[in-house]
């Protein structure tokens, strides 16, 4: 039994797997790659408006220390690290809730693994391991791939989920938001359980 539910949540993860997405998605990029964009640009705009041969060189050091300590280091994806909030039960209308968390790694840009956390009660949590794609349009599917049982716990839940949601980032605005669905054999199952997710970025515990 066992053996045809590993192999479904399989399934599902394959069939998430994004066919073409560039080595260079723009989710990818640096704050570095733009800030040295935007120095570039300034300079083209320095030179336009200066005659070249009445300009004093020395001037242009600053510009050039700047270049040149500015490299392009491996960017944090967005998405990674601890999101907090609510799972939904009970279909997709439903207001039942319980806590929800995830924590997130992001691998290539494009892979996407972690750990869930659904806090049935203060003694009572399922935690599992999730792994998934990210998209170009800032969508994320994710499948629940692994039970981590936990002491006096061992028990699978009675089934694994599928995550589809989409994530904003912004100065004022960051979050997901998405619906969850039960991984069935039949992919049209119309009893399959679902309900919706909505999480905000943790902030950060200073002592």
């Amino acid at each position: 039994m066992e053996e045809v539910r590993a192999s479904e949540r399989e399934r599902e993860f394959e069939a998430f797997s994004p066919l073409t997405l560039s080595p260079y998605h723009p989710l990818t990029l640096s704050l570095s790659h733009s800030l040295t964009l935007l120095i570039s640009y300034s300079l083209i705009l320095f030179f336009k408006q200066t005659n070249i041969m009445k300009l004093n060189w020395t001037s242009l050091l600053p510009f050039a220390l700047m270049l040149c300590s500015f490299r392009p280091l491996p960017a944090q994806h967005f998405l990674e690290g601890h999101w907090e909030g609510s799972i939904t039960f009970g279909g997709i209308y439903s207001e039942q809730s319980y806590p929800f968390e995830l924590f997130l790694t992001v691998k290539g840009g494009v892979k996407v693994e972690g750990r869930s956390f659904v806090y049935l009660g203060p003694d009572n949590v399922i935690e599992m391991k999730v792994r998934g794609y990210i998209y170009n349009d800032r969508s994320v599917a994710l499948v629940e791939s692994e039970f981590m049982p936990r002491e006096g716990k061992e028990n699978e839940p009675p089934f694994f989920r599928k995550y589809q949601f989409v994530y904003s980032r912004g100065f004022w605005d960051t979050g997901i938001d998405g619906y969850w669905q039960q991984i069935t054999p039949e992919v049209m199952d119309d009893n399959r359980e679902m309900g919706r997710i909505k999480l905000n970025k943790a902030k950060s515990k200073k002592a």
